[in-house]
C-alpha cells in the first residue's frame, strides 16, 4: 500500500498537547493533537498530510517532506520533530508527484 496520503481520519479523543507531544504520542502509539499536528497512534497528519505511519510490524516511518519537496515550513518543522522519534525515515524523492501537491 503506497505510504503518502490526505484524508485525515477523525481523531475520536485524546489529549491537546504541544507539536512535540504529538510527535511523543505517535511514538507510542497513543492518539493526540495539537492545532495543526494530529495522530491516531498509528499516522501522524501535519494539518490533512500525512507525514508519517506505522508499518506492519509496528515500525514509525517518518515521510520526508522537506528540501525539494517541502511543502511549508510549518510541516517542514512538524516533519522534524517526527523524524526524531521514528524508526525509519523514508525519502519520497524517487515517488512522483502527490495528488494536490506541486514540486
Amino acid at each position: 500500500m503506497y505510504p503518502l496520503g490526505y484524508g485525515q481520519r477523525k481523531l475520536e479523543s485524546g489529549p491537546r498537547k504541544a507539536n512535540r507531544g504529538v510527535a511523543a504520542s505517535w511514538a507510542a502509539g497513543v492518539p493526540c493533537k495539537s492545532g495543526s499536528m494530529s495522530t491516531d497512534g498509528l499516522d501522524i497528519f501535519s494539518y490533512l498530510l500525512k507525514i508519517g505511519y506505522t508499518d506492519g510490524h509496528g515500525k514509525k516511518i517518518a515521510i520526508r517532506f522537506q528540501g525539494r519537496h517541502s511543502v511549508s515550513n510549518t510541516t517542514g518543522r512538524h516533519v522534524s520533530l517526527v523524524i526524531q522519534v521514528a524508526d525509519v525515515t523514508y525519502d519520497p524523492a524517487g515517488v512522483g508527484r502527490v495528488p494536490g501537491l506541486s514540486w
